[in-house]
């Protein structure tokens, strides 16, 4: 039902429902102090599915998969311009954009790195200097049923 594996450079698949979904994580180290001006350098587009993500605020990698497969699952049905922001909403289970805004700049601020979370096949033209492939390393599969679960909770919502 669910399967989640890795390849190279940070780049990872969930099989769920036989479809496939890719992702990618980098560790970035942080330029500079403002979070804007950071979203600048990495030449970050609001419209584009790319977090950037304080890693303060990541506690699990299963962050990443449900924010991936929430994110799949219900971009469409949600209007919001800044598709990182939403991302990092699912991410961090804040349930108002506005409400993560403040969280991402103080978080941030606080932080000497971040993580880039970058969903789907496509190529972006950001910045990624100073950023390293994120390789996840823990077993992972025995932690899944989680997400399984409220992955199903979410479907039989619809």
């Amino acid at each position: 039902m669910l399967k989640i594996y890795k390849e190279s450079g940070g780049r990872y698949f969930i099989e769920y429902f036989r479809r496939k979904y890719t992702f990618q994580i980098l560790e970035c180290n942080k330029k500079y102090g403002e979070l804007e001006q950071e979203l600048n350098y990495r030449k970050i587009k609001s419209e584009h599915p790319i977090a950037l993500v304080p890693a303060s605020l990541i506690k699990t990698f299963l962050q990443y998969i449900y924010a991936v497969l929430s994110y799949i699952t219900y971009s469409t049905e949600f209007k919001v311009k800044n598709q990182g922001l939403l991302i990092t909403m699912l991410i961090t289970g804040v349930d108002q954009i506005s409400s993560i805004i403040p969280v991402l700049r103080r978080e941030y601020e606080k932080s000497v790195s971040y993580y880039l979370l970058i969903i789907g096949d496509e190529k972006y033209e950001i910045n990624c200097s100073e950023c390293k492939p994120y390789d996840y390393e823990d077993n992972i599969l025995s932690k899944v049923e989680i997400i399984v679960k409220n992955m199903d909770k979410l479907i039989k919502r619809i």
